[in-house]
């Protein structure tokens, strides 16, 4: 299923991924000229079938896959995440051979009731398709679109794995103002009713 979501304050972060250890983030910047972000699900169900039945169900999660549409990708987002480099006359150069690094993607979703704020804990993008034309009588605004892959990440002090995060609604509205403000992430669960099988699995 696709949802195409109206954006608003969107702003990233590096993740740093450490085997064993949880992810640490770093300081999040602005992505002004948000257009909008579609997203598809990732996973696939799995069912294990015996003595005539369903024995063994799960939902698969893979993190999301989509498009976000932009007025224009911030240089720094493309020195830091996209396989840019400046060079010594202050030029941005593209490099095929460089990987960005992971990042975090938060957003505020235009329209909704609650005026969610979320965080995509693991991202890695797409360099932007570029493009242009010629000034006529009406004239047509351009923009970058970057394909953003989220992935769950390993929190291994939880024991659990996240793909996404939002404040619910047992959380302040002083807490909500500032959810963008650093990256939140997850903290011990309320409750074990549903633990996670096999580990971090």
């Amino acid at each position: 299923m696709k949802v195409k979501l109206g954006l608003k304050n969107v702003v990233y972060a590096k993740v740093t991924i450490t085997d064993g250890v949880d992810p640490t983030f770093g300081t999040v910047k602005s992505w002004p000229g948000a257009v909008n972000l579609n997203l598809d699900v990732q996973g696939e169900n799995y069912s294990f079938w015996a003595d005539d039945g369903p024995y063994y169900e799960r939902n698969g999660n893979a993190g999301y896959s989509g498009d976000l549409e932009t007025a224009l990708v911030p240089d720094d987002f493309k020195l830091n995440h996209l396989g840019y480099y400046e060079d010594v006359n202050g030029n941005i150069i593209e490099d095929p051979d460089l990987d960005g690094d992971p990042f975090a993607l938060g957003y505020t979703i235009s329209g909704d009731k609650d005026n969610r704020p979320v965080w995509l804990y693991n991202c890695i993008a797409s360099r932007p398709a570029s493009g242009g034309g010629t000034k006529t009588e009406n004239t047509e605004v351009k923009t970058e679109t970057c394909t953003i892959t989220a992935r769950p990440v390993d929190f291994p002090s939880l024991n659990r794995r996240a793909a996404k995060g939002y404040p619910g609604p047992n959380t302040t509205a002083a807490y909500k103002a500032s959810y963008l403000d650093q990256v939140t992430p997850p903290a011990a669960a309320k409750t074990q009713a549903n633990p996670p099988a096999g580990g971090n699995g």
